[in-house]
């Protein structure tokens, strides 16, 4: 009989053990899931802060644009102001001007014109080159997403 009791508290003894050994694995992987959501989330901060960034540096290069053309016009402008209707009348626009108004106002058209033209597709450029990285980003982030969920 005292041989059974003590196999009995040998076995409780092995479970408890087993049990206790289980849970110091769990902890350990609780932790280390959790320093990874953390790196995640550090990660996916950085990423947003030089997305931020970019649109920063559209939105003042954009203002500025808007700023330089409201000085050489001196007045408000709007983008159907700016932007010709045809590419290909661009140029016989602006040789039309330059013959309807006198010689130093069509050359100073001119020139505000062409301004105006190189930084609108600057700025087109710098949205495309955003909407391109965010669309990339954003693609990564759902292989991201479904790696995550494959896990699961």
């Amino acid at each position: 009989m005292m041989t059974n009791t003590n196999d009995n508290s040998n076995n409780i003894s092995q479970k408890e053990q087993i049990l206790e050994e289980k849970k110091q694995q769990l902890l350990q992987e609780k932790m280390l899931q959790e320093s990874e959501i953390e790196e995640k989330i550090l990660n996916i901060k950085a990423e947003t802060i030089e997305k931020l960034k970019i649109v920063a540096n559209i939105g003042s290069l954009a203002v500025g644009a808007y700023l330089v053309l409201k000085y050489f016009f001196g007045k408000d402008i709007t983008l159907t102001q700016l932007m010709p209707e045809n590419k290909e009348n661009t140029n016989k626009n602006s040789l039309s001007n330059m013959q309807d108004n006198s010689e130093e106002n069509s050359i100073l058209n001119t020139f505000k014109q062409e301004i105006s033209l190189f930084l609108v597709s600057i700025a087109k450029q710098k949205i495309l080159e955003l909407l391109a990285y965010l669309q990339e980003k954003n693609t990564e982030d759902a292989d991201i997403e479904t790696d995550f969920e494959e896990e699961k």
